[in-house]
Parts: structure tokens; C-alpha cells; sequence
């Protein structure tokens, strides 16, 4: 854990260093990270979906979301 001297940062503190990020560049650095993170054997990856049955308005359909955990690396890909 990293030490923050005066606790986690607020949402407001974490919003504005995102904003002030280059999509593309954060990206590219994101995926750089990742690819580091890779061995040569292969990795456990755990699939997780779920149907959140209450975000829908009316007629729509409900909201379907999956994740990818890659074990090894403890990291959700998606």
C-alpha cells in the first residue's frame, strides 16, 4: 500500500488527474504496463458475467457486464 500522509485521495483529487491525463498516451502506457505484466506460461483467467436486473428504465434492456480476472497478475482486463 502506498503511504498517503493525509489519507486516499477524494473523488474531486482523482477526477482531475484523469482529466488532466492524454487518453492516448495514458492508454499506450496502460497497455505497455500490461503487456510487462505477461509471462511466458500461460495465465488462469476467470470469466464473470452478471445481469443487473434494476438498472434498466422502462422497456430497455437490463445491464450485462463481464470481467476477465487474470489471476496471476490479480488484474480485471474488462
Amino acid at each position: 500500500m502506498l503511504p498517503f500522509e493525509k489519507g486516499i485521495p477524494s473523488h474531486d483529487t482523482l477526477e482531475d488527474v484523469m482529466n488532466a491525463l492524454d487518453p492516448a498516451r495514458f492508454s499506450d502506457c496502460f497497455v505497455a504496463w500490461v503487456e510487462n505484466l505477461r509471462e511466458d506460461e500461460p495465465d488462469i483467467v476467470a470469466l464473470d458475467g452478471k445481469t443487473s436486473r434494476r438498472a434498466r428504465r422502462g422497456e430497455a434492456h437490463p445491464l450485462h457486464v463481464v470481467s476477465a480476472w487474470a489471476s496471476r497478475q490479480r488484474l480485471v482486463l474488462g
